[in-house]
């Protein structure tokens, strides 16, 4: 990788990586819009589980740095199923970058990011609390749970700009775990 893309991709990981907690919101409003579909919502609710997974790592900066890049493959995903243009419009700081943001991402990651990307169609499959992605859109006091895990989740959320700019400074690290969450991920059975 050259320098300027390794650059650029630090750059754009640790602004997404300080941002997560918020940028997470859009996901939540776009699982709750009724004039997205049922499949859209669905996957939508799913990326919101993942992203709220406790890390598989102990290192809270690179555990968290697939749940960023996911997030907006979620996003263009969305515009993609035919997202209306007041849902992008409401979330203009997200889709404003986003196709730059996904090509950053897609340059530094090369194969690892066509597997987070293979990772939507999965989405609608994930769990969390002993309960499957449509109870979260059909109960609504599993929907109000999963709010509060958000809120919880930004609250205790402890990624900061300063923490990064020490800790996150080449794409090695980033590259190398994940690769290793991707090589686990295939030896996972289904």
């Amino acid at each position: 990788m050259d320098k300027a893309l390794e650059q650029r991709f630090i750059d754009t990981l640790r602004n997404h990586l300080v941002t997560l907690p918020f940028d997470l919101k859009a996901l939540y409003e776009a699982k709750d819009d009724p004039n997205h579909e049922r499949a859209v919502r669905e996957t939508v609710c799913g990326a919101i589980l993942y992203i709220l997974h406790p890390q598989e790592s102990n290192e809270r900066i690179l555990g968290r740095t697939d749940d960023v890049v996911l997030l907006r493959l979620v996003l263009a995903w969305i515009r993609a199923q035919g997202g209306t243009d007041e849902f992008c419009a409401r979330f203009s700081e997200l889709y404003g970058s986003l196709d730059e943001d996904l090509a950053t991402y897609k340059s530094a990651l090369g194969a690892t990011y066509t597997w987070l990307e293979s990772k939507i169609g999965e989405l609608r499959k994930q769990v969390h609390r002993a309960k499957k992605v449509p109870t979260y859109l059909d109960d609504d006091e599993s929907a109000e749970t999963l709010y509060e895990d958000g809120l919880e989740f930004g609250t205790n959320y402890e990624i900061t700009e300063e923490q990064i700019q020490g800790r996150l400074k080449q794409s090695k690290p980033v590259l190398d775990y994940l690769e290793r969450k991707k090589q686990l991920d295939s030896m996972r059975i289904t």
